[in-house]
């Protein structure tokens, strides 16, 4: 892995991150997912490089856009089985990062400062917004939640965060 691979945090919105994978787990899975795959999925073409790398990122497709095993189980799964596959990912690709953080107890802003080493430097809110949205998807206690969004998909809202994760109180 590169130095700039180790200091990079992708920063995709939570909502185009979940549509895709709750897409995925109700259609058959694809030999990619890829460009074409994420259009017709209602991602536009300007979001799409940011989800691939975070797809990437959380090693749920492969350097040429093939689904991972873990891709394939978080499609198949029980929505427990969901809620655990997808907290694994994401405690695993971003490991060094639950070292020194605790979403659950440490506000957005300790959050941001954490994420101050990584690249690119513009996008610390966006990459602290996706971390934040995929906790919270993973059922991992959060201090402070990004506003809820949803993605526009042909005039339909999809929501940002999944119903299976946790009531956050306050929001």
């Amino acid at each position: 892995m590169s130095t700039e691979q180790t200091y990079f945090r992708p920063y995709a919105p939570p909502a185009n991150v979940q549509a895709i994978l709750h897409r995925l787990r109700r259609m058959n899975m694809p030999l990619r997912v890829n460009r074409d795959f994420l259009q017709t999925t209602g991602i536009s073409e300007s979001i799409i490089p940011r989800v691939t790398s975070t797809l990437r990122f959380l090693s749920l497709t492969n350097e040429f856009d093939q689904p991972t095993d873990t891709l394939r189980n978080l499609a198949k799964s029980t929505d427990e089985e969901y809620i655990n596959l997808l907290k694994q990912a994401i405690q695993k690709a971003y490991a060094e990062d639950f070292r020194t953080i605790d979403p659950g107890r440490d506000t957005q802003d300790k959050i941001i400062n954490a994420f101050q080493r990584y690249v690119p430097r513009s996008q610390h809110g966006r990459q602290v917004t996706l971390f934040l949205g995929l906790c919270r998807e993973a059922g991992i206690p959060t201090l402070d939640l990004p506003r809820r969004r949803s993605m526009q998909n042909n005039g339909i809202p999809v929501p940002r965060y999944s119903s299976m994760a946790p009531a956050q109180s306050g929001i």
